[in-house]
């Protein structure tokens, strides 16, 4: 019998604020559901016809997974003061952005959605909690 929790799982957001691996690994998961996402907006999309703007979805979704690009760089510096100040900086922004970022994921057409901008900020505030803590990983 396979007991492994899947996405899919009531329980899979409940998050371990104590691991950074685990984190960071849904941070990348929520970054492929959103390309997934991006993709069924463009000519490469083979399904239903998309929504009447597929660009302006592309657009916002897009943008959503290009601000995670600071981040990127600063978890790879591994300096948790400025790791934490990114993370604020991008709860901020994707706070700011959510009805837009909310409404080109659901005018998406043609995919069963398993993300949501509430799982990435959930996954953004376990990893201020690692990394205010003073934690820093072992590169």
């Amino acid at each position: 019998m396979n007991t492994a929790k899947t996405l899919d799982d009531a329980n899979a957001f409940q998050l371990d604020i104590t691991n950074p691996l685990q984190a960071i690994s849904m941070l990348l998961w929520l970054t492929t559901e959103v390309a997934t996402t991006i993709r069924l907006n463009t000519p490469y999309y083979q399904g239903d016809s998309p929504s009447n703007q597929p660009l302006k979805n592309v657009m916002w979704l897009s943008e959503f997974v290009a601000s995670l690009n600071s981040l990127s760089r600063t978890l790879i510096v591994n300096d948790s003061e400025t790791i934490v100040l990114e993370i604020d900086n991008l709860i901020s922004y994707w706070n700011h952005y959510s009805e837009e970022i909310e409404a080109a994921r659901e005018q998406t057409l043609g995919d069963e959605f398993t993300w949501k901008i509430d799982q990435g900020l959930l996954i953004l505030t376990s990893l201020k909690s690692v990394y205010g803590s003073t934690f820093r990983m072992a590169l």
